[in-house]
C-alpha cells in the first residue's frame, strides 16, 4: 500500500498477490474437496493491514473486494478505521453493484480454469515484478451466462486490451460491465 511519506513506493502490479493468494487457497480446497458444497466459507480481509504511515486508496479497497470475490471466496470484511469518508463508502458500493450482478454465475457456477479466455494488452502496459500478469482474469460459466472478470492491478494507469472468448457462442448477444 501506498505510504504517506512516498505514495509512490508500490510496485507496478502489487495487489496482485492477492489474487494469486486468493486463487491459492481456492485451488487448494478443490484438490482436497472436490464437492464444492463442502469448502469452508472463506471470508477476505482487504485493507486489514495498515500501518502508521500506510493509507489505502478507495479504488484499491474496491479492488481487493473484487479480487478476492473473483478468487472464490464468499465475502469480504473491511477493515475499518475512523479515516473513512464517502469515498471508501461509495468504492464499497461500486464491489458491492458488480457482486449483485455477478454472483449468481460466480457463486453457483463452474469457475473456469485460469487461459480459459485470452487477454492481450493493447496500451503500453509495464512489465511485472511478480510471476504474474498485471493484468488478469478469472473466469465461470453456468448454463449459458459467462463472467469474464479481467483485473487491471497498474495502480497508475489504465489499462486497454482486447478479450478473446473461444467459448463464446457467436449466435447470443453479451453485455460489457466496467
Amino acid at each position: 500500500f501506498p505510504s504517506c511519506e512516498n505514495p509512490r513506493r508500490v510496485p507496478p502490479g502489487d495487489h496482485v498477490r492477492l489474487l494469486r493468494r486468493a486463487r491459492e487457497v481456492t485451488r487448494y480446497l478443490d484438490r482436497i474437496l472436490s464437492d464444492r458444497t463442502k469448502h469452508p466459507n472463506l471470508l477476505g480481509f482487504p485493507n486489514g493491514y495498515i500501518r502508521d504511515t500506510g493509507w489505502t486508496p478507495p479504488e484499491e479497497l474496491t479492488l481487493d473486494i473484487l479480487t478476492y470475490y473473483a478468487g472464490g471466496w464468499q465475502g469480504s470484511q473491511t477493515y475499518y478505521f475512523l479515516g473513512y469518508d464517502n469515498r471508501y463508502w461509495r468504492a464499497h458500493a461500486i464491489a458491492n453493484d458488480v457482486i449483485a450482478a455477478t454472483e449468481d454465475v460466480v457463486m453457483d457456477g463452474e469457475h473456469l480454469p485460469v487461459g480459459s479466455v485470452e487477454v492481450e494488452t493493447v496500451s503500453p502496459y509495464p512489465p511485472s515484478v511478480y510471476q504474474t500478469p498485471i493484468l488478469d482474469t478469472e473466469t465461470y460459466r453456468r448454463g449459458d451466462e459467462l463472467v469474464v472478470a479481467v483485473a487491471n492491478f497498474w495502480q497508475y494507469g489504465e489499462a486497454f486490451y482486447s478479450l478473446k472468448v473461444p467459448l463464446a457462442d457467436r449466435t447470443k448477444r453479451y453485455s460489457v460491465m466496467d
